[in-house]
Protein backbone atom coordinates (compact mmCIF):
# COMPACT_ATOMS: atom_id res chain seq x y z
CA UNK A 1 0.00 0.00 0.00
CA UNK A 2 1.23 3.47 -0.91
CA UNK A 3 2.17 5.91 1.74
CA UNK A 4 0.25 9.12 2.30
CA UNK A 5 3.12 11.20 0.93
CA UNK A 6 3.31 9.24 -2.31
CA UNK A 7 -0.48 9.51 -2.70
CA UNK A 8 -0.29 13.27 -2.14
CA UNK A 9 2.50 13.47 -4.72
CA UNK A 10 0.44 11.46 -7.21
CA UNK A 11 -2.60 13.61 -6.47
CA UNK A 12 -0.58 16.80 -7.12
CA UNK A 13 0.64 15.38 -10.46
CA UNK A 14 -2.89 14.42 -11.45
CA UNK A 15 -4.22 17.85 -10.48
CA UNK A 16 -1.50 19.48 -12.62
CA UNK A 17 -2.40 17.19 -15.53
CA UNK A 18 -6.10 18.01 -15.10
CA UNK A 19 -5.31 21.75 -15.12
CA UNK A 20 -3.25 21.31 -18.29
CA UNK A 21 -6.04 19.38 -20.01
CA UNK A 22 -8.64 21.96 -18.97
CA UNK A 23 -6.47 24.70 -20.46
CA UNK A 24 -6.12 22.73 -23.71
CA UNK A 25 -9.87 22.08 -23.80
CA UNK A 26 -10.52 25.79 -23.31
CA UNK A 27 -8.36 26.48 -26.40
CA UNK A 28 -10.31 24.06 -28.65
CA UNK A 29 -13.26 26.43 -29.43
CA UNK A 30 -10.78 29.21 -30.22
CA UNK A 31 -8.86 26.87 -32.54
CA UNK A 32 -12.11 25.75 -34.20
CA UNK A 33 -13.03 29.38 -34.78
CA UNK A 34 -9.61 30.08 -36.29
CA UNK A 35 -9.93 27.02 -38.51
CA UNK A 36 -13.36 28.18 -39.68
CA UNK A 37 -12.00 31.66 -40.46
CA UNK A 38 -9.08 30.05 -42.31
CA UNK A 39 -11.50 27.97 -44.39
CA UNK A 40 -13.51 31.11 -45.20
CA UNK A 41 -10.34 32.93 -46.26
CA UNK A 42 -9.31 29.97 -48.42
CA UNK A 43 -12.74 29.97 -50.09
CA UNK A 44 -12.47 33.70 -50.74
CA UNK A 45 -8.95 33.21 -52.15
CA UNK A 46 -10.28 30.54 -54.51
CA UNK A 47 -12.97 32.96 -55.73
CA UNK A 48 -10.38 35.70 -56.20
CA UNK A 49 -8.07 33.35 -58.12
CA UNK A 50 -10.99 32.49 -60.40
CA UNK A 51 -11.72 36.19 -60.94
CA UNK A 52 -8.04 36.84 -61.71
CA UNK A 53 -8.06 34.02 -64.26
CA UNK A 54 -11.24 35.39 -65.86
CA UNK A 55 -9.72 38.88 -65.97
CA UNK A 56 -6.55 37.53 -67.59
CA UNK A 57 -8.66 35.75 -70.20
CA UNK A 58 -10.64 38.92 -70.87
CA UNK A 59 -7.45 40.99 -71.04
CA UNK A 60 -6.08 38.59 -73.64
CA UNK A 61 -9.32 38.70 -75.59
CA UNK A 62 -9.37 42.51 -75.41
CA UNK A 63 -5.78 42.68 -76.67
CA UNK A 64 -6.71 40.45 -79.61
CA UNK A 65 -9.76 42.57 -80.39
CA UNK A 66 -7.78 45.81 -80.18
CA UNK A 67 -5.22 44.36 -82.55
CA UNK A 68 -8.00 43.35 -84.95
CA UNK A 69 -9.52 46.86 -84.75
CA UNK A 70 -6.13 48.43 -85.56
CA UNK A 71 -5.77 46.06 -88.50
CA UNK A 72 -9.25 46.90 -89.78
CA UNK A 73 -8.64 50.64 -89.36
CA UNK A 74 -5.44 50.33 -91.38
CA UNK A 75 -7.27 48.41 -94.11
CA UNK A 76 -10.06 51.00 -94.10
CA UNK A 77 -7.52 53.79 -94.45
CA UNK A 78 -5.98 52.01 -97.44
CA UNK A 79 -9.40 51.52 -98.99
CA UNK A 80 -10.26 55.18 -98.44
CA UNK A 81 -6.95 56.21 -100.04
CA UNK A 82 -7.60 53.93 -103.01
CA UNK A 83 -11.14 55.21 -103.31
CA UNK A 84 -9.94 58.81 -103.16
CA UNK A 85 -7.38 58.15 -105.92
CA UNK A 86 -9.99 56.49 -108.12
CA UNK A 87 -12.40 59.35 -107.48
CA UNK A 88 -9.67 61.87 -108.31
CA UNK A 89 -8.84 60.03 -111.58
CA UNK A 90 -12.49 59.90 -112.60
CA UNK A 91 -13.01 63.61 -112.01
Amino acid sequence: MQSTDSLRELNAKLLAEIAKLRKENAEIPELREKLLRFAEVEAENAKLRQIIEENARRDSENAELKSRVRELKARLALLEQSSAKIGHLQA
